[in-house]
């Protein structure tokens, strides 16, 4: 699992439900946040979330560790949710992105895209930028969804599915997006 950092802290989350905040190579807090988890951690140092491979997305207080809220979505966990200012985003196994409320975890929103019968597992996050929230799927396409609604306001081809089999037209977007000023 990939580590989240915001500011001075680490967020570290592992495979057996251990969740630790570390500040200048000390561990300030560790807790046992579930049976197990299926994702890394997602923080914007004041809330920390984490999820399982039963769909829970579970938030935390980042200063101390204490438990604030617990939902589940529709399916596996495998990225580290985002969290921002607009709220917490997922994206669960069976390609649904969700906007939960960063204060109760109360569903704001999800958008689903149909899924090529053959795809990858992917780990890659949810990202905010600006109004929105970009995410990759299976099929090769990178969506740009209104923060506000979940409305899809841009898709972008960054690979074309093109074989003769179902193996052959595997083109995933399976990495986060990267932004450089508006680009």
């Amino acid at each position: 699992f990939a580590p989240a950092v915001v500011g001075d802290s680490v967020y570290a989350a592992a495979a057996d439900g251990t969740l630790a905040r570390i500040d200048a190579g000390a561990v300030i807090c560790r807790i046992k946040a579930a049976p197990s988890l299926s994702a890394g951690v997602g923080s914007d140092g004041h809330l920390v979330v984490v999820a399982t491979a039963k769909g829970d997305v579970l938030a935390f207080s980042a200063a101390d560790g204490k438990p604030l809220w617990q939902v589940k979505v529709t399916s596996e966990v495998l990225a580290a949710p985002a969290v921002g200012e607009f709220g917490v985003a997922v994206k669960s196994g069976d390609n649904r992105i969700f906007l939960l409320d960063a204060k109760d975890g109360a569903r704001k929103w999800f958008y689903q895209r149909a899924t090529p019968p053959l795809s990858l597992r992917s780990f890659a996050p949810p990202v905010f930028a600006e109004r929105y929230v970009f995410a990759g799927f299976p099929g090769g396409k990178l969506m740009a969804l209104d923060i506000r609604n979940g409305a899809p306001i841009w898709e972008g081809t960054v690979a074309l599915p093109t074989g003769a089999t179902e193996l052959d037209r595997v083109a995933d977007v399976v990495s986060p997006p990267l932004f450089d000023g508006n680009q």
